[in-house]
């Protein structure tokens, strides 16, 4: 019983320090935050990251056009069937070669995204404007996808 205790206490000291690292409001926690809500499509996520602010912009690589407002975002997000709560859809997105610059209060974020689906895999460049929130943290002000014509 005692080896089983300290089991789960080992567990529960990992992931208290673990989840505190998720949290501490880093570019990174968000980033990451942002490739988990793509592969749980989770909606929920959706509106914790993106600014609830007029400024809000985002490019899709899915549609022509710019998108505006938290409102217009997580509609576009729907229609990728991202719903409450996280759910398996068979895909995979990771982003590679990112950079980050780093502006004091707002922070650009630049990488390449892969997208794997069953019947392929997509890719193209992602721009991602971050700015820091009063409370601490940072959320999605503008992205910008594009698709590279795979041959």
């Amino acid at each position: 019983m005692k080896k089983i205790i300290g089991i789960i206490l080992v567990a529960l000291v990992f992931l208290g320090v673990a989840h505190s690292a998720d949290d501490n409001g880093s570019v990174q926690a968000t980033i990451d935050r942002w490739v988990r809500m793509w592969n749980t499509y989770d909606l929920r996520e959706v509106e914790k990251l993106f600014c609830h602010c007029d400024e809000l912009s985002y490019f899709s690589s899915e549609r022509e056009g710019l998108i505006r407002g938290i409102d217009a975002v997580v509609e576009h997000h729907r229609g990728f069937g991202f719903e409450p709560g996280e759910s398996d859809r068979g895909t995979k997105l990771w982003l590679e070669d990112v950079t980050t610059s780093d502006f004091g209060e707002s922070c650009l974020v630049t990488a390449i995204w892969y997208f794997e689906r069953p019947e392929r895999t997509q890719k193209g460049p992602v721009t991602i404007l971050l700015r820091q929130k009063t409370s601490g943290g940072y959320e999605i002000v503008h992205m910008n996808f594009s698709n590279y014509q795979l041959r």
